[in-house]
């Protein structure tokens, strides 16, 4: 999951990509969760596609809302960020209804990008 979002990031994003992993442990040490946010400097709404049998692409975000506990994305500054959450040690699924079309709020654990520090550079 973390390589499709930088893959789309890098692919569709243009600009810098900044990649932010963050987990939490849940009280008594079971459990928690890890979040993945990646940013880059587009504002296009990131969307689903529907690939067709002989495809090569367009099946990222539909594995990524299959897999996830939680998934979204939101602006940030002139850009975006994408995230998702896994629940530990096993996660039940993202929202059912597919990858969100409208930016929503961020992950509790990746607010404030304001702190986040580009990682890479992409031409």
């Amino acid at each position: 999951m973390v390589s499709e979002l930088v893959t789309n990031a890098v692919v569709h994003g243009g600009g810098n990509v900044s990649l932010l992993l963050a987990g939490s442990v849940a009280d008594g040490g079971e459990g928690g969760e890890v979040v993945c946010g990646v940013g880059d400097a587009s504002t296009v709404s990131p969307r689903m596609r529907r690939a067709r049998p002989g495809d090569e692409g367009g099946r990222g975000l539909a594995l990524v809302a299959a897999l996830a506990s939680r998934c979204g994305w939101y602006r940030a500054g002139a850009g975006k960020v994408v995230w998702f959450s896994q629940r530990l040690p096993s996660a039940d699924g993202c929202r059912g209804d597919g990858f969100p079309a409208e930016a929503g709020p961020p992950h509790p654990l990746l607010d404030g990008a304001a702190r986040w520090r580009w990682a890479a550079r992409h031409p």
